[in-house]
């Protein structure tokens, strides 16, 4: 299996540019090549629930590189969301307006038709579950087969920002966007706490900080774009201190994680590392963008072909996980086309 991590490497380093600085590294095309490369990387996560990995050298270093990469591969999905969220703010203060209509609704909506398709797939192959999922699987808080915690806290941060909004709703304009950042970290936290004692795991909260990282550093960038930019010391500087940051933080938290925040502090750490690398080095190639775009599709549909072939019962994990990917592919691009047609088709009708 670890052919599959060598493609994906091919694939991220394929029309790579290295420079001194690179403008636009927290730019959409750079942000969604990355989120195209995780997203694959969440796909060979969840494939090794549905296959079994004969044991040698190549399957031992797949699975020893998931292990460690671990909840870390969707740090990224929250930190740009913070950052894009304050960005946005930053340029409107009425962004709030149509907060819930952009956010919140756009994500229930295209989760709440995938989980229709898990829906009647459970259905069809047989599958029942307990009324708790049927009726808490629609905002990600229960399963009926499908992929649903990550759903679930990306709805909760946005309703946590924007009730951050109405309390900042008086705050002087030029402060708004740091005690937006403020409230929202301090609502983080409780948000942590609450989970730690009714989520079933601590992947429901050990990446949660990442989104409020996320805005301070939207609030931080132009100072930090000055201190990179000085010279060659600081900027390798930064990499090497920012690396022993979050290799310590990886490994204390191992050992000393009270409420996952240790965890959270190495994954904020690990946004950081990535962000300061891409200020040296540009993905730009089509497939990682195309990955990006398609990152949520791929991340609500991957499970129904996983099942399905499972279910039909194909053995061979190489087999499995070639189909399974193209399926999911395929899946992500008719469901992203659909979507994309059907609001086109909205605006036009209501103008």
């Amino acid at each position: 299996m670890i052919i599959f991590f060598i493609a994906l490497i091919l694939i991220v380093v394929w029309k790579a540019r290295f420079g001194s600085f690179h403008e636009d590294y927290m730019g959409k095309s750079q942000t969604c090549a990355l989120k195209g490369l995780f997203a694959v990387i969440i796909v060979f996560s969840h494939l090794r629930g549905y296959i079994s990995l004969p044991s040698n050298i190549y399957n031992d270093a797949f699975s020893y590189t998931i292990n460690f990469i671990g909840q870390l591969m969707v740090a990224l999905f929250f930190f740009y969301s913070g950052f894009g969220i304050m960005k946005s703010y930053e340029k409107n203060n009425d962004y709030q307006k149509g907060f819930i209509k952009k956010r919140v609704v756009k994500v229930l909506v295209e989760f709440d038709v995938a989980v229709l398709l898990y829906l009647i797939l459970s259905l069809i192959i047989g599958s029942y579950y307990d009324w708790s999922n049927y009726v808490f699987c629609w905002i990600g808080w229960k399963s009926i087969g499908n992929s649903n915690w990550f759903v679930f806290v990306i709805l909760l941060l946005y309703v946590i920002t924007y009730l951050s909004f109405f309390v900042i709703k008086r705050v002087k304009d030029i402060k708004k966007p740091l005690y937006l950042a403020i409230i929202t970290t301090i609502l983080s936290f409780s948000a942590i706490i609450v989970l730690r004692f009714v989520a079933e795991g601590s992947w429901w909260y050990d990446t949660i900080l990442c989104y409020a990282f996320g805005m301070w550093f939207a609030l931080i960038k132009e100072n930090f774009d000055a201190f990179i930019k000085r010279g060659k010391k600081e900027h390798w500087g930064t990499i090497a201190v920012v690396t022993v940051l979050f290799v310590a933080l990886y490994f204390i938290a191992g050992r000393i994680n009270p409420f996952a925040i240790t965890y959270n502090m190495c994954a904020c750490a690990f946004c950081l590392l990535i962000t300061v690398l891409t200020t040296k080095v540009k993905l730009d190639n089509v497939i990682l963008k195309w990955l990006g775009i398609h990152s949520f599709a791929i991340y609500v549909l991957q499970r129904i072909p996983m099942i399905v072939l499972h279910k039909v019962g194909i053995a061979n994990p190489y087999v499995f996980s070639i189909i399974a990917i193209i399926i999911t592919m395929i899946m992500a691009y008719a469901f992203v086309k659909i979507f994309a047609i059907t609001r086109k088709k909205i605006n036009v009708e209501t103008k």
